[in-house]
């Protein structure tokens, strides 16, 4: 069971997420606490847009690590390799909302790779001179890369102002929702996170 640190009321959401990630020794298992802490930022950003209109479904592909809310996909990439920069140009020209969540510290190194080769795309259908600035076409849009801890402190922010929870609430109610997936997908418990008292 993972333990969260003794300050963590006076750390947000991602940061106390991100340091918990970097307690787990083995990929497989980091992987599935990404996979279950993503999957409970977005449950929670339901329950807040429950309370203004019906809720709209999530479909959740485990095994891609990929998530469809409404008309947004949102996928994890563990790793920044030439599979990420791939699936991010490949979402670039399918998907009109797309956010390709990667771990903390990588999310620059991806999106500027992806930039570089969504322009390299562009000369190529496109060779003609430019003047000023370069830019992507309409037909293939820049997909959000964030990094870890920024998506799991933004969704939760936002849940917590929909709900009108404190932000201590919001942290706890996070990860009492990631425990409940670890649970219900039968996952090893090593990744379930002791909740401290609010």
């Amino acid at each position: 069971m993972l333990t969260m640190r003794p300050d963590w009321c006076g750390c947000g959401s991602g940061a106390i997420a991100t340091e918990l990630l970097e307690h787990i020794p083995e990929a497989s298992l980091k992987r599935e606490f990404a996979r279950h802490i993503i999957g409970a930022t977005l449950e929670l950003l339901i329950e807040g847009i429950c309370k203004h209109s019906p809720a709209p479904p999530l479909k959740e592909s485990p095994g891609d690590l990929r998530w469809n809310l409404h008309e947004t996909i949102y996928v994890y990439c563990p790793d920044v390799d030439d599979n990420a920069l791939a699936e991010a140009v490949e979402y670039s020209s399918v998907v009109p909302d797309v956010n390709i969540i990667v771990p903390t510290g990588h999310s620059e190194i991806l999106a500027n790779a992806c930039r570089q080769m969504l322009l390299s795309l562009e000369e190529t259908a496109i060779p003609r001179r430019r003047k000023g600035r370069q830019r992507i076409s309409q037909e293939r849009r820049m997909p959000l890369i964030t990094p870890l801890d920024t998506h799991v402190s933004f969704r939760t922010s936002f849940t917590a102002a929909d709900l009108g929870w404190t932000k201590n609430h919001a942290v706890l109610e996070l990860f009492r929702c990631h425990n409940r997936r670890v649970i219900n997908a039968a996952c090893d418990d090593s990744i379930l996170v002791d909740i401290p008292p609010e």
